[in-house]
């Protein structure tokens, strides 16, 4: 009497436990959800199973996984069979990602062990499949754990030159990441590296597709290259393969179109001015190591600035650039030595509102202090007068020949400089040095056009062979668009200046021989003078070789002046 009693208590207890049962035990009892949801479940009871019912729309990716502390075991099932899963999500959580069809699909949920309870959250995720350009692939905004958003209006932002790690996190996944592109454009090049096999796009900031790439660049890894305005872009990346995940660095590298003052003012000599019309008027000038609003002076060589590829204001004389110090408002503007990779020296300046922004902070701009009126600073981006600025040309130079309209290509050159005693750049084995000069040396004969300097009885041009200090000059081949050959020449300072790199020509100070590659100063082993030789009156082809012309002299060549020769290294 008592087992069955037991047995009656036993059954009961059952029945009370399965009558408060949160999900279905089987497909036909099973709880209908949303393909994207999250639902809350619990196994009550030993051996309970739970059911959930999908109806996809559609052929698509269906992700199901639970979190929680609870060792679950999970099943896709439709027509097609089961898929079973155990531990494909995060702890002991399952985790299943297949391709379905458009129908039911039932989801089952159970304890790993048979004989043990516990509560779940269970996720539910359907992925459309993308179209053919991989857009408009994610129903939802974005999917759970997701480093990057799945479209432009959840795009991650990053800067034109940086590296960003990114994973492909479930099957079907796209990350999205945004660019800014500053001033008159230039080339954006973006590309993977990494294992995996990513596919990737390049979008307008409508989202429209530029270009998109499969390979291009290491392994099975996609670049594109392309010449872009200012604005917005987007990068797409995805795998190759729909089903496949994997970890990526997106690298994205921006080079500026070159600017050139000389473009926009073709008929000077000299290097440009930035003036402004605030408080009165006046130009940047070099005043220590700081930058402030001075009287403009053409006689001011510390108001002469050039601005360089990567969108550096530069003064040539001392090799030093307008840097930010800190990114706050009211922050000082100063000047520091130009490097290549010193973001806090970049700025690009917007023709239509004349002002200059700074590119890490694109809200950010030159200002002159509304207190002292003088300094230039760093503030948040407005309409006012004191952010914007003119580019003016210095005052043209009057030491140039009057004939300056009688020109022969055929212009034989000698390079002088006043240093060490004087001489002339000679061809000596293939490097340039400096040697007594000799008007029957063929050696030490020039042409200047396109701004290289050519030897006409070999054509070798001179040639740098690395942008480090004392880098050595030599001959090479002259080739029509080679940087490594092109040289302007700053008829005040007597200099040449190597445009790549924006050092100077330079007579070594220690050997006093050889000719080098330096960052630009006012000594005079950095000064030459023009001269002509015995093949008639003609001035240089180039115009910016007008400075200093001697004419009737048996030689011309670059000339230093007579000033003191103490030649720091």
């Amino acid at each position: 009497m008592k087992k069955v009693i037991g047995l009656l208590l036993f059954l009961a207890t059952t029945v009370c436990v399965f009558a408060t049962d949160d999900h279905g035990n089987s497909t036909a009892t099973a709880t209908r959800i949303n393909p994207n949801s999250t639902t809350q479940g619990s196994i009550e009871v030993a051996g309970d199973n739970d059911y959930f019912k999908i109806e996809t729309t559609g052929k698509g990716l269906l992700i199901v996984y639970t979190t929680g502390s609870t060792d679950t075991y999970g099943y896709i099932v439709n027509p097609q069979g089961s898929v079973p899963n155990d531990d494909g999500g995060s702890g002991s959580n399952f985790k299943i990602l297949r391709t379905v069809g458009a129908g039911t699909q039932y989801v089952r949920v159970r304890h790993y062990y048979t004989s043990l309870t516990g509560d779940y959250t269970l996720i539910s995720r359907f992925i459309l499949p993308a179209d053919d350009h991989g857009n408009n692939i994610v129903s939802e905004t974005t999917i759970p754990g997701d480093d990057h958003g799945n479209n432009i209006a959840s795009a991650t932002s990053i800067n034109p030159n940086s590296t960003t790690q990114g994973r492909i996190n479930i099957a079907g996944d796209n990350d999205f990441f945004k660019i800014q592109i500053p001033g008159i454009g230039g080339t954006l090049t973006v590309k993977t590296t990494g294992s995996i096999n990513t596919y990737g796009y390049l979008l307008d900031a409508e989202g429209r597709q530029i270009a998109s790439s499969d390979g291009g660049g290491s392994s099975y890894n996609f670049k594109i290259s392309r010449t872009v305005k200012d604005g917005t872009y987007y990068i797409q990346v995805r795998n190759s393969f729909f089903s496949l995940l994997g970890g990526y660095s997106l690298v994205s590298q921006f080079t500026p179109k070159e600017i050139r003052w000389e473009a926009q003012n073709p008929n000077t000599n000299t290097e440009p001015r930035i003036s402004t019309r605030a408080f009165g008027g006046g130009c940047i000038t070099k005043v220590g190591n700081y930058a402030k609003r001075q009287t403009c002076n053409d006689s001011n060589n510390n108001q002469s600035l050039t601005y360089t590829e990567n969108y550096r204001l530069r003064d040539p004389l001392t090799n030093q650039c307008l840097m930010v110090r800190s990114h706050d408002n009211g922050s000082k503007i100063v000047f520091a030595p130009c490097q290549d990779d010193n973001q806090e020296q970049n700025f690009f300046y917007r023709r239509a509102t004349r002002k200059f922004v700074h590119t890490t902070f694109s809200n950010k701009c030159l200002d002159i202090h509304g207190g002292n009126r003088t300094d230039l600073i760093l503030w948040s981006c407005h309409g006012g007068v004191n952010q914007q600025f003119y580019i003016q040309p210095g005052t043209k130079q009057s030491n140039t020949d009057s004939s300056a309209s009688q020109r022969s290509i055929n212009m034989e050159l000698h390079m002088f400089t006043r240093a060490f005693g004087g001489g002339c750049v000679t061809n000596v084995g293939g490097y340039a040095k400096k040697q007594s000069c000799s008007t029957s040396n063929t050696q030490q004969k020039l042409e200047y056009s396109n701004n290289h300097i050519k030897n006409p009885s070999n054509n070798k041009c001179l040639t740098v062979q690395s942008h480090d200090n004392g880098s050595k000059i030599t001959y090479t081949q002259c080739q029509a668009n080679s940087a490594a050959q092109t040289f302007s020449y700053n008829g005040t300072r007597k200099q040449f200046m190597h445009t790549a790199s924006h050092k100077c020509l330079d007579v070594h100070g220690g050997n006093r021989t050889d000719l080098i590659l330096w960052g630009c100063h006012s000594n005079v082993n950095q000064q030459f003078y023009i001269r002509q030789s015995n093949t008639g009156n003609a001035t240089p082809p180039d115009s910016a070789l007008r400075g200093s012309v001697s004419r009737g002299s048996s030689n011309m060549g670059l000339v230093g002046s007579n000033r003191a020769r103490h030649i720091g290294r």
